[in-house]
């Protein structure tokens, strides 16, 4: 076997800081990519972003169940037209002229119908296996507490009396199957 010198020995240099010194800051590079536009928001939608207060949220729901309850055509409305009329009436409702974006409207209600379901499967799994002795207000801060757990953030006082006046809407309840 041919002679191999061992590996040469590398040592680690520790740089100490006076304390005195401060790092500098990293510089952070510039973005390589382009900031991703969604395609149908116009740049003022872009820039106009507001953040939905509570009464908006509340009479957004009211206009969703108005034109989800109408007795005429709830079930037989196209998409486009079901939510044009939503807009049409939230609008009325706030008097303030169309001062949201129709993409701002519908993504909304998508976030808080999304928020209200994981509330209310929460709030039926709990109901369903309710301990003896649970009263009412236990029973709420146990759900308010396992929503907080499952999402990481507080489900408002707002949203819950949104999602109380929802669930009392007929379209909210499940139909009811027959027996043989």
């Amino acid at each position: 076997m041919p002679f191999m010198p061992p590996p040469p020995q590398t040592q680690v240099l520790e740089t100490q800081v006076p304390e005195t010194e401060v790092p500098e800051p990293q510089v952070r590079r510039k973005r390589s990519h382009k900031k991703k536009v969604v395609a149908y928001q116009t740049p003022t939608e872009m820039q106009d972003r507001k953040k939905w207060e509570d009464d908006e949220e509340a009479e957004l729901a009211q206009a969703w169940i108005d034109s989800s309850e109408d007795s005429v055509l709830s079930d037989g409305k196209r998409t486009v037209i079901f939510w044009a009329e939503i807009r049409d009436k939230f609008f009325e409702i706030m008097g303030r002229g169309r001062y949201r974006g129709d993409v701002s409207v519908y993504n909304k209600w998508k976030a808080m119908a999304l928020k209200m379901n994981h509330f209310s499967t929460i709030h039926t799994r709990l109901t369903n296996n309710k301990p003896s002795g649970t009263n009412d207000a236990d029973l709420l801060k146990a759900m308010l507490k396992q929503y907080k757990g499952l999402h990481g953030h507080h489900f408002s006082v707002g949203m819950f009396e949104i999602w109380k006046k929802c669930t009392s809407s007929p379209k909210w309840h499940p139909i009811p199957t027959s027996s043989p």
